[in-house]
């Protein structure tokens, strides 16, 4: 891919977020193109806000790259609180990683080999389009490309998602039932009055 592709993505999401704490380089394994992996930072101020306080990490380059089934898509984490070098390092190495995949991504598809380093406790992680909740497009070299979110799932919740004819309502009904999904730390949620 063109490094003047790979900036553009880079500059939609600096006018997008403004410039990110971190971005690094990766390699994809598959192709050896470049991608960028931008890390935003909670800032002290937020630091000190339960909701405000989480690390956004986000590809860039992963959009020009034949992985994802319909919009072309970066994808994002959100972690809670502030991730230090080393997380910020691991979640770069695993988005690249994830570029391999031999199945295509999608919108609220449930996937079991998409887990993260920051959230090892999770055997499985749902991908939810941002377009449907906060109507978000990058405009990129005259194309709209999505953001993706990369949601962790315990098996329990993944199979409650899977077995629901509507699958964006099942992931609302969780959130519902208290599930954070920002929080690597967190409980399951209590599907029984869910199911």
């Amino acid at each position: 891919m063109s490094e003047s592709r790979l900036d553009s993505v880079v500059t939609a999401y600096v006018a997008a977020f403004g410039q990110p704490d971190r971005t690094l380089r990766r390699s994809l394994p598959a192709s050896g193109d470049e991608i960028r992996v931008l890390a935003y930072l909670p800032s002290e101020e937020d630091q000190e806000d339960p909701d405000g306080n989480v690390t956004q990490v986000s590809t860039a380059g992963l959009s020009l790259q034949p992985i994802f089934n319909g919009v072309a898509c970066e994808f994002t984490v959100d972690v809670r609180g502030l991730l230090d070098d080393d997380s910020v390092e691991a979640l770069a190495d695993a988005f690249a990683e994830m570029s391999s995949s031999p199945r295509l991504f999608d919108n609220l598809q449930i996937r079991a080999d998409l887990t993260l380093p920051t959230f090892r406790r999770f055997t499985t992680a749902m991908l939810i389009d941002w377009n449907a909740t906060y109507e978000f497009r990058l405009p990129i070299e005259g194309r709209d490309v999505g953001l993706l979110r990369i949601v962790p799932l315990f098996s329990a919740e993944a199979a409650f998602v899977e077995a629901s004819d509507d699958r964006r309502m099942a992931y609302l009904a969780l959130v519902s039932r208290g599930l954070r999904a920002t929080d690597p730390d967190r409980e399951p949620v209590n599907l029984g009055s869910l199911g």
